[in-house]
């Protein structure tokens, strides 16, 4: 019987690239009070995105938590770079899908398309404050994780992560480049799980758990009518000087307001109502229920501050540039937890991304890496 490590671990690769061709529809553009002409820069740019199989961004950002009771501030910064060339031609394909395959042969199927048509490389390096890192029992306090997925074999490079490992790695002589063939490995775990139905129903209840989480297979079917309301919440200025080869927009959002919408409230609640039917035996959510999680919403909502910051190429209309700001006050949910703070307790997300490469990036299969067999491979998760 397939072990309970490998169905996870299968279930959560069906889940991530199941969700991937979402990403591949066009999203509704939103304007506010722009002028025209700077409003059709942004339609120019998100037909632009339409065209673009392949790019890479160099990135950075923090998670900062200041000003809560009996914890220390907490700083974690990550930075990194990350490269793409996607079959876009399978990948449009999947996301114009009405329905979700329910067939699991042909749901397995579905999975290996989707992975041998998303050549990807990541190098993140993420930086903890030393006491965290010896809270968490870690014996360094940067963590390198370096990846590339190349024609359907996941590969990591093993060297960075040795210091991680307080030098076992080293110890069992492994080092450099690994890979394991994901397309071999679905295709044996598929065979012993329809061999199985009982096996089989577990898989297919944990992995519509996991594409529920995921944000299920289909972007937001949005109308006119919900993003002419959800638009009037949405302030966004231009802020360069037009002399530029770039165009500049930040866009903030209100989004105590935004709640309080009837239209936006029925974006939601739609979308909520699909996620639930991805999972079967789980019940709707009812209308008292869902009031009184918009109610939480207005009550905090302006206690959540968000801001972007895009540039745009205005002869390709590529995106450049991209700024994502994320602060939440936390002070009144301390609040009413009886956990007063002596002065403001914020959460904040930053992320700054240089964006480029588009249509002009390959990926290439590490030098030197090793690919474990895929029999091994099931031999060592089965026996986990």
């Amino acid at each position: 019987m397939i072990r309970q490590k490998l169905l996870l671990m299968t279930m959560l690769v069906l889940a991530f690239v199941l969700a991937l061709p979402a990403a591949a529809q066009e999203t509704p553009v939103f304007c506010g009070t722009l002028a025209e002409a700077d409003c059709q820069i942004l339609r120019d740019s998100s037909a632009a995105a339409m065209e673009i199989s392949s790019g890479s961004v160099d990135y950075n950002g923090s998670i900062v938590l200041t000003g809560v009771p009996d914890t220390p501030d907490i700083t974690i910064g990550f930075s990194g770079d990350a490269a793409y060339d996607f079959n876009m031609e399978t990948l449009m394909g999947l996301a114009t899908m009405t329905d979700m395959p329910t067939d699991p042969a042909a749901l397995f199927g579905l999975v290996n398309d989707i992975i041998m048509a998303l050549n990807s490389e990541m190098l993140l390096n993420i930086s903890l404050p030393e006491e965290v890192a010896q809270q968490a029992g870690l014996p360094v306090s940067t963590i390198t994780l370096d990846m590339s997925l190349v024609d359907g074999i996941a590969y990591i490079n093993f060297d960075p992560l040795d210091a991680l490992s307080g030098g076992m790695l080293t110890q069992q002589n492994i080092s450099g480049w690994g890979g394991i063939n994901l397309v071999e490995a679905i295709n044996v775990i598929s065979q012993q799980a329809l061999s199985d139905p009982q096996v089989m129903d577990a898989f297919m209840q944990g992995f519509n758990q996991g594409l529920q989480a995921g944000g299920g297979t289909t972007a937001m079917n949005i109308t006119p009518e919900q993003v002419a309301a959800i638009e009037q919440y949405v302030n966004i200025a231009r802020t360069d000087d037009g002399s530029g080869s770039e165009a500049e927009f930040t866009t903030s959002v209100d989004i105590a307001g935004l709640f309080t919408d009837e239209a936006f409230q029925a974006l939601l609640r739609e979308q909520i109502d699909a996620q639930a039917a991805l999972q079967p035996g789980t019940e709707p959510m009812t209308d008292a229920q869902f009031q009184q999680v918009i109610a939480v919403a207005q009550t905090f909502g302006s206690d959540i501050t968000v801001s972007a910051t895009q540039r745009i190429n205005t002869t390709t209309f590529e995106s450049t540039y991209l700024a994502l700001n994320l602060a939440v006050d936390l002070s009144n949910v301390l609040a009413m937890s009886g956990q007063g703070s002596a002065g403001d307790s914020i959460i904040s997300f930053s992320f700054e991304g240089i964006y480029g490469g588009y249509n002009a990036t390959t990926i290439a299969i590490p030098a030197g890496a090793q690919v474990l067999p895929t029999e091994q491979l099931i031999q060592l998760l089965g026996g986990m």
